[in-house]
């Protein structure tokens, strides 16, 4: 056997896959070797001088070219291309005559002496001019990836003071700082030459211009045969100025101070809004009109009105607000005119249904920043309004814990921390009293340290409740963390673009995140390259191999000495992670980011070095001599400035390190309030130069402006009695002695409260400091790194380097104050205002605002409004029928002795108490006493409205006192309609059989209508119409069509709608006044082409509603002169025209059917005004059509144009056409088409050759529209149709006296009769001819809880899913139907419909005992950060909040939405549970009701 050692195979396969593996892994490394090359920074500043230079990073090479291009035509450059724009070689071939190529050269660069990315710098030529250059670098062999910065090389630096009208420039030296005397400053847009001017001594220049982004500032100066060049772009972003005083409202040469009485009113309600009209510094402009507009939340313009001024330019107005106006916020703005784009001044209010706290809540010891791990001692005073404290009352604490990425305060772009899910975010105390003094010490917890990855934010919420249930609630918030410092992350942008720089602000904070501290900080960037991926294997395939899904891209370590540090890193397309961490503590900071296609990038506005300066006084007089000290940090030439929308005074002088106090004179006609004094500070030389800025207020003195006022008050005030308000007005002008006016406002603190508002103080409105008005632009901050790192060597041998109470009846009562005086004169400076106080007990703020033409003043105080013994009730917002619920009544005895006291509680309404209601006690001074009686509420379902009366008796006090509470049916309401033909001498007998399926009201069953040929009910309509709440354009424009008829079943509904809110002695005396708000509503909906949108301007047209705006528009016009506006009109009557003449209509359809539909409503328009001809008309070319309604709005359009046959023909299709199953966004229905096609056949009857057959057509539509609307559910659309046929078929038919006879009497009317149903009635014809009846019962629909929502009859919107849940805080689902009074539950709905829902409206009805958390009202925690895993909210169109229903509008898909809201029990009692509704708001037809589990929920104790 030989000694040789066998050759294995499998040896020999090993050795051959070791040797491929090996090729293959140096194949990978010199792949993964590719060369890094990148310029540090944007630039482009380089000062010219012995250093000039070019910072790089690189990796795998050792040399670099480069290469110089000057620019020639710098704005076609600079227009397109700026410093965060990517250069490509594409971009740089595009733009080649911008430029000249003037230097290029190959550069070895210093031998790595460590692994990683290397620094060095590239020196410019010392012979290069200055300029603005494009810098080309690439590695040698390397084409696919240049790196092109900009780089303005000069020794002349430009600082621009941009205003609106105005400009100023500074050009001083890089080498010194010092100014430049005599330099040529241009100003050029687009190669046009703008303005040119020499500097002066200096070395500024002004010019009066408004600048735009695109234009250049340039800077040239010849010394003997050296010529410098400096350029400014105007796009390059201000200086951040956020750290300096430069804050308050924009000035404005006019100036409007709105005030009122509060911020926050019910729907019904009115509100008083007070002006005040002054120039720049406060002086009143008299005889000047100005436009009030008023905007609700949706963005519609509810109201637009011109106010002329009384004295002291004075104006008011008093706002009255719908009851179906929906709630939000709204925004009152003032125009001085009417066409103004802007307003000059906004005042915005809340409206919301709510109920005044009745006691206030406080606490001390609040901390932003509490230690993790560790407790916040809080202390609470609770107490009543009226003075008394909550001795007992209960404090329900609860607390939310959230992670949060950034601390508040100075430091809050910064991130910090890392992601990380905190289990048990939600956290309840236990109940605690109050003790007898209303007071209480409260812990509160923070969350262990142990577990933290980010600080913490907690929101703590505090509950102080009534004895009721009702609860009086505050928030605060405080952030916990370790006690260790925390690394901080702030990026330039939130993305950056591929193949650029991706900066970021390092900094290590203080553990409340509040300063900087000292540390190192270990810097890592990550790529994303997923945790797996994929090769390919001869004979196998594709296979997937796993891989770290991180790969570390760059590392290094930064030190941070209590200041921040800049880092950047080149990176490409993905995503990408930078991990900050302090080496001391190893806590981390985590940002996740993308670099990729991004068109929001922007560059990162600078914070200039701050510099201090003070002034020696904080009010000036004009002609005085201000005196400022600053404290430089180093020598250095300083440029001041005195600006205001321009400067107006500079100086440039040299100053040393330290303090220097320097004078700056203010001229003697300066009467403005936007003045500043700023100060630049040039420090060092060249590359050193170091650039400081500072800027203060300059305020001039008018504390002779003010007005001081006092008030004589008693100490408190009674109720029920009238109010004496003394008022003495101090330092009143005697030029002003007679002209001096003051109003006076006594509100309800529980309603302030609520808002938090506080009356802002005219004085500080209009002359406190206006915002600074300029913007400092300069390159100082845009040098390239100036760090020292070894100079590349140029191989090349180049250059080597060196109401009182306004009540709302559908609306719980509430004892409340919401007084509002007119102005009142003061005579020597003194007033005597009365005012009757309401029954009223708690705490007012009274205000007092005087004010003359050069004026103002206010004052504000507050006083506690009791009687001796209070009596107040706790009652519920709302009952619902067959509820049982309960009524709290509390005394307080404030009489200063004991009270023997008897007090009786009276019911009345569909309410009954269980129990006794008398009571007898003896009530000591100060001492409370409480007692619930529980209450029980009718079967009766219709809504109406309950009360309960408080009589009090004892020694010397005698009460009487009530409250009202709306009773709501959780059940639709409906009208059965029927009709029958009484033959002479035939009687009927109404059954209850006529209410099957309702729930019948006694008070209001229902009306009879009688007549000898059937009619249609014009009343019910009207009616029906007026109470519609909603206000799209549509639903605006059918609402108001009752005010433009005429009809003697109208009157009495123009009557109810000319009546002002309870509580108004102002009415409106004619309808005009209705329709013209309705046109100004429409306004705010039509667009500029002029149609209309569906909701507001910014939607999209809708042709046939335009259309039919239009038309109303017109009628509008015709009835009331002047109620429409001309251009109004005119663009609407264009915008027809032009719906037949061109594809307008095409464009703005989805299909032909709704372009035909609008094209013939627009051609029957347009026609009745001889707008159009024969040949527009055959132009449309029109060959079908979706409805009988648009086959007859084209036979009168051409009838009206000659064309007598054709319209003819069209007739005679128009007996056998029907309306197309498609829907085609008319908003119609064969019911409403049968209604406007009998008006239109009466205007095609004017025409004699047409007239027997449009009659003929005419006379069958209406002897079937009767039968056609007994419908259950009626839109607007409908119901509008049939008003105006109705009315029209009254005025042209015959009048023919009808008799009836009801239960023996007997009735008479020259048309109609009309009566109340009754459920027992017998009607007979006593006359000879029949009488036509309908019977339109009333009522409520009956709902069988136990009938399958899927099969319920009722539920005509096919529906997948409408499923509500309920959970706890924590996101824990409840499965329980017993809550204490106070306990919060987060309510779920899911609904899916198996239909599309464009206009779906959404109403969750709530238990009686239950309060709608309201968001806006700051009660409780946001529902967002509540919701439990896997739910997400659903963006509506708009959301409302009310008292009994949580509302929701928006459009539905088949996919599923989710809705939330927070309930919180509040009355003891037991609640039925009411169904969810959902309904097509325009196709009213279309709805659903679901019961959901639990039927019935229970509040206890």
């Amino acid at each position: 056997m030989s000694g040789k050692i066998p050759f294995h195979p499998i040896t020999l396969f090993v050795l051959f896959f070791a040797l491929v593996l090996q090729v293959t892994i140096q194949a990978q490394a010199k792949v993964m070797q590719q060369p890094k090359l990148a310029i540090v920074g944007s630039g482009p500043l380089v000062a010219k001088g012995v250093s000039q230079s070019i910072p790089i990073t690189y990796e795998h090479i050792d040399a670099v070219d480069v290469e110089l291009l000057r620019l020639n035509s710098p704005h076609d450059f600079l227009s397109r291309y700026y410093l965060t724009d990517k250069l490509y070689p594409s971009s740089l071939d595009r733009l080649q005559y911008t430029y000249d190529s003037v230097f290029a050269d190959r550069f070895t660069l210093p031998s790595a002496s460590k692994t990683g990315i290397q620094s060095a710098r590239l020196p410019l030529p010392k012979s290069l001019p200055s300029g603005w250059y494009i810098i080309v670098l690439k590695a040698p062999g390397m084409f696919d990836d240049l790196q092109a910065k900009h780089l303005l090389l000069t020794d002349l630096g430009i600082q621009a003071k941009v205003f609106k009208q105005h400009a100023s420039f500074q050009v001083n030296r890089l080498s010194d700082g010092l100014p430049v005397a005599g330099a040529k400053v241009k100003a050029y847009r687009k190669h046009e030459l703008l303005r040119e001017a020499k500097t002066d001594k200096q070395g500024a220049v002004h010019f009066d211009i408004t600048l735009k982004r695109d234009d250049i500032i340039v800077a040239q100066y010849d010394e003997q045969d050296k010529a410098e060049l400096a350029l400014l772009p105007i796009k390059e972003v201000p200086l951040d100025l956020s750290d300096h005083p430069i804050g308050g409202r924009p000035y404005q040469e006019r100036e409007v101070y709105i005030y009122s009485n509060r911020d926050l009113a019910k729907p019904g309600e009115t509100l008083p809004l007070n002006l005040l009209l002054r120039d720049a510094d406060g002086v009143a402009i008299e005889d000047q009109p100005v436009t009030l507009t008023v905007t609700n939340p949706l963005q519609e313009e509810m109201l637009r009105e011109q106010l002329t001024p009384s004295a002291g330019g004075f104006y008011s107005k008093r706002l009255h607000t719908g009851s179906s106006w929906p709630t939000g916020r709204y925004k009152v703005s003032v125009m001085l005119d009417p066409t103004a784009q802007s307003a000059i001044g906004h005042f915005e209010f809340q409206l919301e249904e709510f109920v005044p706290e009745r006691m206030d809540l406080t606490f001390s010891g609040q901390q932003p920043f509490v230690a993790a791990g560790t407790s916040m001692p809080l202390s609470v005073q609770g107490r009543y309004l009226f003075g008394s404290p909550a001795a007992g009352n209960t404090l329900k604490a609860s607390l939310v814990h959230h992670s949060v990425r950034h601390y508040p305060g100075p430091y809050a772009a910064f991130f910090v921390g890392e992601d990380f899910y905190l289990s048990n975010r939600f956290q309840t105390l236990p109940d605690q009293q109050l003790s007898e003094q209303g007071t209480l010490a409260l812990s509160l917890p923070t969350v262990s340290a142990d577990t933290l990855k980010s600080p913490v934010k907690t929101q703590v919420n505090l509950s102080l409740l009534e004895s009721g249930g009702a609860a009086v609630q505050r928030q605060l918030s405080y952030t916990s963390w370790k006690p260790r410092a925390l690394p901080a992350v702030k990026p330039a942008q939130t993305e950056f673009k591929y193949a650029t720089d991706a900066e970021f602000e390092l900094a290590l904070l203080s553990p409340d995140g509040q300063q900087l501290t000292s540390g190192e900080l270990e810097v890592e960037l990550s790529y994303d390259q997923g945790r797996y991926f994929w090769f390919y294997e001869e004979g196998i395939g594709w296979r997937r191999q796993s891989q770290p899904q991180w790969r570390s891209e760059a590392k290094q370590t930064v030190s941070v000495n209590q200041n921040t540090h800049t880092v950047r890193f080149p990176v490409d397309w993905g995503n990408y992670r930078l991990t900050v961490t302090d080496v001391s503590s190893q806590i981390k900071t985590v940002y996740d980011f993308y670099a990729g296609w991004y068109r929001g990038y922007q560059q990162l506005k600078a914070k200039p070095q701050h510099l201090s300066i003070a002034l020696d006084k904080s009010s000036y007089r004009s002609g005085e001599v201000l005196a400022v000290e600053l404290d430089a940090p180093a020598d250095g030439q300083l440029q001041l400035a005195l600006e205001s929308d321009k400067v107006l005074w500079t100086q440039s002088q040299s100053v040393h390190k330290g303090k220097t106090t320097l004078r700056v004179p203010l001229d003697k006609t300066l009467a403005r309030h936007d003045l500043y004094l700023s100060a630049t500070l040039l420090s060092g030389q060249s590359s050193t130069l170091q650039r400081h800025f500072g800027i203060v207020p300059v305020t001039l003195a008018r504390e002779d402006r003010e007005l001081a006022l006092s008030l004589t008050l008693p100490d408190k005030i009674a109720p029920l009695k009238p109010l004496t308000v003394e008022i003495q007005a101090d330092g009143v002008a005697q030029a002003q002695a007679d002209q001096s006016w003051v109003t006076l406002s006594v509100v309800d603190k529980g309603i302030l409260n609520l808002s938090r508002y506080y009356p802002v103080d005219p004085h500080h409105y209009l002359f406190n400091q206006r915002r600074y008005g300029g913007d400092v632009i300069d390159l100082y901050s845009r040098r390239y790194d100036s760090r020292p790192d070894p100079f590349a060597q140029s191989r090349f041998g180049s250059d080597s380097n060196a109401r009182s109470d306004n009540r709302n009846d559908n609306l719980v009562e509430s004892k409340t104050v919401i007084l509002m005086t007119q102005p009142v004169q003061l005579i020597d400076g003194k007033a005597s205002i009365t005012v009757d106080m309401p029954d009223y007990n708690g705490e007012v703020q009274i205000v007092a605002t005087a004010f003359n033409p050069t004026q103002v003043g206010h004052k504000v105080a507050a006083r506690p409004v009791s009687a001796p013994v209070i009596a107040e009730l706790s009652v519920p917002r709302f009952l619902v029928p067959g509820d049982e619920t309960a009524v709290t009544l509390d005394l307080h005895n404030v009489s200063g002795q004991a009270q023997d006291l008897s007090v009786t509680l009276t019911p009345s309404g569909p309410v009954q108490f269980t129990q006794d209601s008398t009571f007898t006690l003896t009530l000591q001074d100060q001492a409370h006493w409480s007692q619930t009686m529980r209450l029980m509420v009718a079967d009766s379902p219709l809504s109406q409205t309950a009360s309960v009366h408080i009589a009090l008796q004892g020694t010397e006090i005698t009460q009487s006192r009530s409250w009202s509470v709306p009773v709501k049916a959780i059940e639709p309401q409906l009208v059965q309609a029927s009709s029958m033909m009484l033959a002479p001498g035939q009687t009927y007998q109404l059954t209850p059989a006529l209410w099957q399926g309702l729930h019948v009201d006694a008070v209001d069953a229902g009306t009879l209508y009688a007549s000898h040929t059937p009619r249609l009910p014009v009343r019910e309509y009207a009616t029906a119409l007026r109470a519609y709440p909603y206000g799209c354009a549509e639903q605006t424009t059918s609402k108001a069509w009752p005010f433009l008829l005429k009809h003697p079943q109208l009157d009495g509904l123009l009557q109810q709608a000319l009546q002002a809110p309870a509580g108004e002695t102002q009415q409106f005396d004619d309808p005009r006044t209705l329709v013209s708000q309705a046109v100004q509503r429409l306004k705010t909906m039509q667009k500029p082409s002029g149609g209309f949108a569906l909701w507001d301007s910014q939607g999209a047209e809708q042709p046939w509603l335009s259309a039919y705006v239009t038309e109303f528009l017109t009628q509008a016009h015709a009835t009331f002169p002047g109620t429409v506006p001309q251009s109004m009109l005119n663009r609407a009557h264009y915008r027809m025209l032009r719906y037949t003449r061109d594809n307008t209509v095409d464009d703005l359809s989805q299909d032909a059917y709704e372009a035909t539909a609008a094209k013939s409503f627009a051609a029957y328009l347009a026609s009745q005004r001889g707008q159009i001809s024969y040949s527009d008309l055959e132009s449309l070319r029109i060959t079908e059509y979706p409805s009988r309604l648009s086959l007859l709005h084209m036979a009168s359009a051409l009838a009206d144009v000659g064309a007598t046959q054709q319209a003819a023909a069209l007739l005679r299709q128009a007996s056998t056409i029907s309306r197309s199953e498609d829907y085609f966004a008319d908003y119609g229905s064969a019911l409403r088409d049968d209604a406007q096609s009998a008006q239109v056949l009466a205007r095609l009857a004017k025409h004699r050759a047409l007239r027997s057959q449009s009659r003929a057509l005419q006379t069958s539509l209406l002897e079937k529209l009767p039968d056609q609307a007994l419908k259950t559910w009626l839109s607007t659309q409908e119901r509008a149709a049939l008003l105006r046929t109705a009315v029209e078929v009254s005025q042209t038919n015959p009048r023919h006296p009808v008799q009836l006879e009801i239960n023996g009497e007997q009735l008479q009317h020259p048309q109609m009769i009309s009566h109340a149903l009754e459920q027992t009635m017998a009607i007979k014809n006593p006359t000879d001819e029949p009488v036509y009846v309908q019977l339109m019962a009333k009522g409520r629909l009956k709902l069988d809880a136990s009938i399958a929502n899927e099969i319920s009859p009722f539920n005509t919107l096919d529906t997948k899913r409408m499923l509500r849940r309920l959970f706890d805080l924590n996101g824990q689902p409840l499965d329980k139907s017993r809550f204490e009074v106070g306990e919060r539950v987060v309510v779920v709905l899911d609904v899916q419909t198996k239909e599309p829902v464009p206009d779906a409206l959404l109403i969750e009805r709530i238990p009686a005992g239950f309060v709608l958390e309201n968001p806006a009202l700051m009660q409780g925690f946001e529902v967002s950060q509540l919701l439990p895993e896997h739910v997400t909210l659903a963006t509506t169109d708009h959301t409302e909040y009310r008292n009994d229903r949580f509302v929701a509008a928006l459009g539905l898909s088949t996919r599923k939405y989710q809705f939330a809201y927070v309930l919180r029990a509040e009355v003891p009692g037991i609640y039925q549970v009411p169904p969810s509704y959902l309904e097509s708001m325009y196709r009213p037809h279309k709805h659903v009701i679901y019961w959901q589990y639990p039927y019935q929920l229970e509040v206890v104790r």
